[in-house]
């Protein structure tokens, strides 16, 4: 069975937010099925439901994305992620950290 990707992400970074229990991709945009982001933007997933380390898909409540790659997470708190979500990269974030 063929899953239908939401969308493919490239550049991506895995923020882990351990005072939510959560974890969310954030990335540029390369394809988006539902037209939501244009190509080249960039995007915060919704909290993941599962990932499928194997074949670079990661699952959330409502969409599939296929990922170019899964690094190790960045820990962020939630207020960074507030900031992560208003446009501020998280590298830019850690980097001031």
């Amino acid at each position: 069975m063929k899953i239908p990707i939401t969308g493919v992400i490239r550049s991506v970074k895995l923020i882990e937010v351990s005072e939510l229990e959560m974890q969310f991709i954030y990335g540029t945009v390369e394809h988006d099925r539902l037209g939501r982001w244009q190509p080249g933007n960039w995007m915060v997933s919704s909290p993941i439901a599962k990932i499928d380390t194997e074949n670079l898909i990661v699952y959330t409540l409502n969409s599939i994305y296929k990922v170019d790659a899964l690094p190790s997470p960045i820990s962020l708190t939630a207020d960074q992620l507030f900031m992560v979500r208003q446009g501020v990269a998280p590298d830019c974030i850690k980097a001031d950290s």
